[in-house]
């Protein structure tokens, strides 16, 4: 049964998926699925390294000291905490100070979900994740020894990032491989299905167009930069996030729908803008 849920992701909001090919919402969903994967490594890496930062506890109060701070409070008590009435504070997470506010004021429920609410998430019809495609047709312009010379840069730079804190999650070898996923993907998905491109990859026609006419040998090229194109769509908007983590977490496949349905309307938006630019 495992294995049949990684192979097709459920949607979890009980409806079709707007007309889509049923491969198409499957590799959709499955770069969602390892793209917040990434993520949440990334995070608990951060995590990880702060806690390891940590200078050791010194030694209990002395004689007639008073009462120490007391136990700790258990994990997720911050998320649940607060007065009634009111909305329960976001959990940080150590160690992603860089990262963008979706991800830096989310951390613990990023990290706080299972794998159920994973593959819920995961099952969007569209990519959760997208690609600039204006730095990549910037880099598709530049002659091929240069791209090569500012892929050897970003590299350089990435792991630099890994070993201190990333202003991206993607800032890793993990990160670089998805970016580079996507960016093939997107490849594909222009060319060999058009009509569904801007809906899955969530951007007007125009944008990508200029990566519909490469061939593959340059577009392999170009993802030697794709570390730095890739971001978790509407990344600086932790209330989105914080309403389709809840939905995910719940199992509550309206609430799933509603987040869902926003941010098409926010694609389409943002096609139609274009349009009448």
């Amino acid at each position: 049964m495992k294995t049949h849920e990684r192979a097709a992701p459920p949607r979890g909001d009980g409806r079709s998926g707007g007309g889509l090919d049923a491969d198409v919402q499957q590799q959709v969903a499955e770069l969602n699925l390892r793209g917040i994967g990434v993520l949440r490594a990334a995070l608990a890496a951060g995590a990880a390294g702060c806690e390891s930062a940590r200078p050791a506890p010194g030694p209990g109060p002395g004689p007639g000291a008073g009462p120490g701070p007391g136990p700790a409070p258990a994990p997720g008590a911050g998320v649940r905490a607060g007065r009634a009435g009111r909305r329960p504070e976001r959990a940080r997470v150590a160690g992603a100070a860089g990262f963008p506010a979706a991800i830096r004021e989310l951390g613990s429920q990023w990290l706080g979900l299972d794998e159920g609410a994973q593959l819920r998430l995961a099952g969007c019809p569209y990519l959760l994740f997208e690609l600039d495609f204006s730095a990549a047709s910037w880099a598709a312009a530049l002659p091929p020894r240069s791209v090569q010379e500012a892929a050897r840069d970003e590299r350089s730079g990435v792991a630099a990032g890994c070993a201190g804190a990333a202003a991206s999650p993607f800032a890793c070898n993990d990160g670089y491989a998805f970016a580079r996923l996507l960016l093939h993907y997107a490849w594909h998905v222009v060319r060999a299905t058009p009509n569904a491109a801007a809906f899955v990859l969530g951007a007007p026609p125009t944008a990508f167009e200029p990566l519909r006419t490469l061939g593959l040998a340059r577009v392999e090229a170009i993802a030697a930069l794709a570390g730095s194109l890739v971001r978790l769509r509407w990344d600086q908007e932790p209330l989105i996030w914080e309403a389709w983590l809840g939905a995910a977490v719940r199992g509550d496949p309206e609430q799933l729908w509603v987040s869902q349905r926003r941010g098409l309307q926010r694609i389409a938006g943002a096609c139609r803008e274009v349009a009448y630019a």
